[in-house]
């Protein structure tokens, strides 16, 4: 009887393992959820969970409009994805004067989104990546985006305006288009210059 106990045991893990592989393995695209604020009156923060996928920022901006939560951050958690939805994701963000913040991970074209942020914190165990835009696909023909190209202007163009400092702005870009398409530039280090408050205490994890 013990046995057959256990076995019924072991067989309900196992469903519920293969379970959590099909959510994990399913959950790509970005999803919006709001956190709300106990010590402040209808103040929510925006949680952005998942990549950047072609026509994004109309997700983003259905979600926005039906929601009545006054938003003053955006937490984020992305590898990145396509830089257009992004770009527009990002300039959304900026002229809300809404702050931005990274808790685990920011890769890609999600640092732009990122980096659109009125004030920007992350945290000193998140990791931030970047390397240089590309078109086409990593895993199989792609080309990558090279230095004084017209993405290359519209992006230190773009920054320039977030972060109200050419200087850090160019060194961003810069790094970004040293980096190979297929490798990544950690940020988030003593390393380099960032134009964001590192914090010793996670939002989520404390």
């Amino acid at each position: 009887m013990n046995n057959i106990v256990k076995f019924i045991g072991c067989i309900r893990r196992y469903i519920i393992f293969i379970t959590l592989i099909s959510i994990s393995f399913g959950a790509y695209s970005a999803q919006y959820k709001l956190y709300k604020h106990n010590n402040e009156a209808n103040k929510s923060t925006l949680i952005i969970n998942g990549n950047i996928e072609n026509g994004e920022y109309g997700k983003f901006v259905k979600f926005i409009s039906e929601i009545t939560d006054n938003i003053s951050s955006v937490i984020l958690q992305s590898n990145g994805g396509y830089l257009n939805d992004a770009i527009e994701i990002a300039n959304y963000i900026n002229k809300s004067g809404w702050n931005t913040d990274v808790e685990t991970y920011c890769n890609s074209c999600c640092v732009i989104i990122f980096l659109s942020g009125k004030h920007r914190t992350a945290y000193e165990k998140s990791h931030i990546g970047a390397h240089s835009p590309y078109y086409g696909d990593l895993k199989r023909d792609y080309r990558q985006d090279l230095k004084k190209s017209a993405l290359y202007n519209r992006l230190f163009n773009i920054l320039s305006r977030y972060l109200n400092d050419i200087k850090i702005s160019k060194q961003i870009i810069d790094q970004m288009y040293d980096t190979p398409s297929r490798n990544r530039l950690e940020l988030n280090t003593n390393n380099h210059d960032h134009p964001w408050e590192i914090i010793t205490k996670s939002f989520l994890y404390s």
